[in-house]
């Protein structure tokens, strides 16, 4: 995989479908590699480790899973170094966290990057956050860079509960919070794209259910 170098070594870990990856270290950035044997799956787990992380770096908390691992290998050998692509789905405890692309399908890769001052998963067109058990309120803080983002909140079966616009102007942050008695899921949608996930907050069911 391509290198984090904001990374502390010890931070993360591996696991393939046949195997697990090795290497321990501490405070250093490092490149940890996790060979791969069809079919191609890929898991692993990133902590923050503070102060040794960059800013980037703590934001990577969590676990994400590549199915269906493409590797492109330099001058077509697998000796050599790759590169890896592959439908990317990132964890955050147990929250899910998917990426879609215009047509719907998911994103082939999910980054986060600093655009603007303001440091974000990217959201392409749209994005769903699946929470694993109702909540009651969430607090989700967005940023765009050309039209306003609109969330939704859906609740167990799959009704409406809340939705909220975003008012603020490009390139400034918003936060919005949605409320209802059973939300599980959110589904964002960034007319067109150039929109920022830049903290999310859920609350336990029962906090409160007043739309905002």
């Amino acid at each position: 995989m391509p290198a984090l170098s904001p990374l502390a070594a010890g931070d993360h870990g591996g696991r393939k479908n046949l195997g697990t990856g090795s290497g321990h270290g501490h405070c250093r950035p490092i490149r940890r590699e996790v060979p791969t044997s069809p079919p191609h799956t890929l898991s692993v787990l990133l902590r923050s480790h503070a102060p040794c992380d960059s800013s980037l770096g703590r934001r990577l908390d969590g676990t994400f899973e590549v199915r269906d691992l493409t590797t492109a290998f330099a001058q077509g050998s697998g000796m050599r170094r790759g590169v890896h692509a592959g439908d990317f789905v990132w964890h955050v405890g147990d929250i899910t966290f998917t990426v879609f692309e215009g047509a719907g399908a998911p994103s082939p890769g999910t980054q986060v990057v600093t655009w603007g001052g303001s440091t974000g998963l990217i959201l392409n067109r749209a994005a769903s956050v699946l929470f694993p058990a109702p909540i009651g309120q969430v607090e989700v803080t967005l940023v765009h860079f050309s039209q306003p983002a609109r969330v939704t909140a859906f609740d167990s079966g799959g009704n409406i509960v809340s939705t909220v616009t975003m008012t603020a102007p490009p390139g400034v942050t918003q936060t919005m919070t949605l409320n209802g008695p059973d939300i599980g899921k959110l589904e964002i949608e960034c007319p067109q794209g150039e929109t920022l996930l830049t903290r999310l907050c859920p609350a336990p069911a029962g906090t409160g259910h007043s739309t905002s």
